[in-house]
């Protein structure tokens, strides 16, 4: 049996492929970023999945827009039109509850490692149109809501704290952390390096339960360089 081979089309499509590739410069990549997907800062999607907010270019605002059509729908946070006291000029970060019916937003953002930051955070109840923070003693760490909507977690001082927005009301999960000797819910500045991660700790599915890392450096000595 004969055997005929036709290598005309894979050669043309490397062809392409090569010079294709030799078009593109690495200043196309990393100065000009001409690859760069254009995409919204901010975005998050709304719990029934056919709409996105995003957060304006002012950074005061959140906009609700169509999955589908891509137009926005509505405004959903306004914080020159909210009722409450809120000390920041901007936002820089929001997150909506699984209900929808509140939005934790926070500003005021100063580093601590690469990933882990502390920030003043605050509570928008959706309905009532108001802001309330989230506590008085402010920059918090990695505080996000619980599965069912109504508790947020947050790290202060090395100590895990839940927020119950029903009962406005701060329920203290741990008491012992204690600046470089005992972290709870938060990686120390190894583990964050290596394993790329905020945060050490995760709610259950149904919000009955937290799990969390306790951290015990007291008997690591401090080194300056």
């Amino acid at each position: 049996m004969r055997k005929t081979y036709i290598f005309f089309p894979l050669l043309a499509l490397l062809s392409s492929v090569c010079l294709a590739q030799q078009s593109v410069s690495i200043d196309d990549i990393y100065t000009e970023w001409l690859f760069w997907p254009d995409t919204p800062d901010d975005i998050s999607s709304l719990p029934d999945g056919e709409h996105y907010s995003v957060l304006s270019e002012n950074k005061r605002t959140i906009v609700v827009s169509d999955y589908r059509t891509g137009k926005e729908n509505t405004i959903l946070f306004d914080l020159d039109k909210a009722r409450g006291e809120c000390n920041l000029d901007y936002i820089e970060g929001y997150k909506i509850s699984p209900t929808a019916e509140y939005i934790l937003f926070y500003g005021n953002i100063q580093r601590v490692y690469r990933r882990s930051f502390t920030a003043d955070h605050y509570i928008y109840d959706i309905s009532h149109n108001s802001i309330l923070k989230l506590s008085a003693e402010g920059a918090e760490q990695e505080a996000d809501f619980a599965p069912n909507g109504y508790m947020i977690s947050y790290i202060k001082g090395g100590n895990i704290k839940i927020y119950k927005l029903k009962y406005q009301s701060t329920s203290a999960v741990t008491t012992d952390g204690l600046r470089n000797q005992v972290i709870n819910g938060l990686p120390d500045w190894v583990n964050e390096e290596e394993f790329s991660t905020s945060r050490s700790y995760a709610w259950s599915p149904d919000s009955r339960y937290l799990a969390y890392v306790r951290y015990d450096e007291s008997r690591v000595k401090e080194y300056f360089f």
